[in-house]
């Protein structure tokens, strides 16, 4: 055995070619460094704790290689750019500079001589090196970027730093991350029409989808310089013949949509309906359904933009408002609460008319003489008994049973959590507007899956100008 080892030794030995320039000798001395280090640490670590040292110090020897291979064949590239070139537009650039930049990966820093060209004195410099290889801000390489955004956009930006440290050995610090983010998802939202226009409004409906929930939510966001500001979250559900959600992996077909606080909610309603008018013109036998909690502008804006749609308040919303009114009048008897809401809540959904003699029945019942009601309880029944009686004409609940469409905004109540309070109301957080919208966008379009297209369409226009 001893002697087949010997053996094979020998006969790599012999096919081993020494290095044909000093760039490729700097590649293989980082591999042999790197193999003698994996040699003496891993044959001295006997206990979980020595091996892991041993198992960190060996991928940062195998780092160091790739940066040499990474550095050496870069250099080589960049010196094959022409000093001279035409672009497609017939200007001619000229070779102005020639110098290193330190770039960042997501192996750690790498540093490339490249050539700089202009096509007028002090006028605006090309670098052909970042522009084939998609150079981010801040000198940053798109792997490192895009593994910064779909982190930074998830956890707050020490964490962040945290994560991303410890996954790839390389420390990135969170004030490098938040301007970074910062830049490249202000940047993503600039282009927002463009990549909606180029890829998006295209985007496949899937084939079992029947019906379209279309549903739209506020909830308050705290601004630095603003205090407590609306922001509107924005739903685009899609449901079977059965009146289930499609699904899309683990989770539901769901276009997620967030929008900064703005008077009128006008940016948010076009975006909304842009999306809408997109899918229904692929499928143009999609029967629309917008689902509210009874918010009369959003009722406006989505009765003036869909009035072909089926509208109804969430149904939930009504229950709740049912409940709360019936805790007033019977305060201390639980069962009578809990069959008087079993039995509204089931003629709602299945007996029409039953929105007004609700209405009624509640005003009748805070006016008995036996066991009465007080002034002010009266008072908050009458409330609910309004808002019943306000949105007993998007009540129409057993028309959408029999359709099997549905009765609840609860996408869109789960977007705004998701979306919104989960990483932007998080304690002690303290957002601007513009690093608000961008990580808003951001995570609007994971939790849409359509991050890829946005990542990939940036880097494709980013040096088209």
């Amino acid at each position: 055995m001893a002697k087949q080892r010997k053996q094979r030794k020998q006969s790599g030995l012999a096919a081993f070619k020494p290095a044909q320039d000093e760039r490729e000798a700097r590649v293989m001395e980082a591999a042999r460094r790197a193999y003698r280090l994996a040699k003496e640490k891993l044959h001295e670590a006997r206990d979980p704790a020595s091996s892991k040292e041993a198992y960190e110090a060996v991928w940062e020897a195998t780092d160091d290689i790739g940066k040499a291979m990474v550095e050496s064949v870069e250099e080589e590239e960049a010196e094959e750019d022409p000093d001279v070139f035409v672009d497609e537009h017939g200007v001619r650039w000229k070779a102005v500079t020639e110098d290193a930049r330190t770039y960042h990966t997501l192996r750690g820093p790498i540093r490339v001589k490249r050539k700089r060209h202009r096509a007028v004195r002090n006028g605006p410099t090309r670098c052909l090196f970042e522009e084939r290889r998609g150079v981010m801000v801040r000198g940053t390489m798109p792997d490192l970027g895009e593994a910064i955004l779909r982190t930074y956009a998830n956890v707050p930006g020490d964490e962040a730093a945290r994560l991303l440290t410890t996954l790839t050995g390389h420390a990135i610090s969170p004030s490098r991350i938040k301007r970074f983010v910062v830049d490249e998802s202000t940047a993503l939202l600039e282009q927002e029409h463009e990549l909606f226009d180029a890829i998006l409004a295209t985007r496949a409906v899937p084939p079992d989808a029947r019906t379209l929930v279309i549903s739209v939510d506020a909830l308050s966001l705290r601004l630095r310089e603003e205090g407590f500001k609306q922001a509107t979250v924005a739903t685009l559900t899609m449901l079977d013949a059965e009146g289930e959600p499609v699904r899309r992996g683990s989770g539901t077909h769901t276009i997620r949509i967030a929008q900064m606080p703005e008077a009128g909610k006008a940016t948010i309603m076009s975006r909304v309906e842009r999306e809408v008018r997109a899918l229904v013109a692929q499928r143009p036998d999609l029967v629309l359904e917008v689902v509210v909690d009874g918010a009369t502008d959003l009722r406006t804006h989505l009765l003036e933009r869909f009035p072909e749609a089926r509208h109804l308040t969430d149904f939930f919303h009504v229950a709740e408002h049912l409940a709360a009114a019936l805790r007033l009048l019977f305060p201390s008897d639980d069962a009578r609460r809990a069959a008087e809401r079993a039995r509204w809540c089931h003629k709602l959904k299945h007996k029409r008319g039953t929105p007004w003699r609700l209405w009624r029945w509640l005003r009748d019942e805070m006016q008995r003489e036996d066991d009465p009601v007080s002034p002010w309880a009266r008072s908050e029944i009458e409330k609910h008994a309004e808002y019943i009686y306000n949105q007993r004409e998007w009540m129409k609940y057993p028309q959408a049973v029999e359709a099997k469409a549905a009765l609840g905004s609860g996408p869109v109540e789960a977007a705004c959590k998701t979306l919104v309070t989960q990483r932007l109301k998080v304690s002690g957080a303290s957002w601007s507007r513009k690093g608000a919208a961008g990580v808003l966008y951001l995570r609007s379009l994971l939790q849409s899956d359509r991050f890829d297209e946005g990542f990939a369409f940036r880097q494709a226009t980013r040096y088209a100008a």
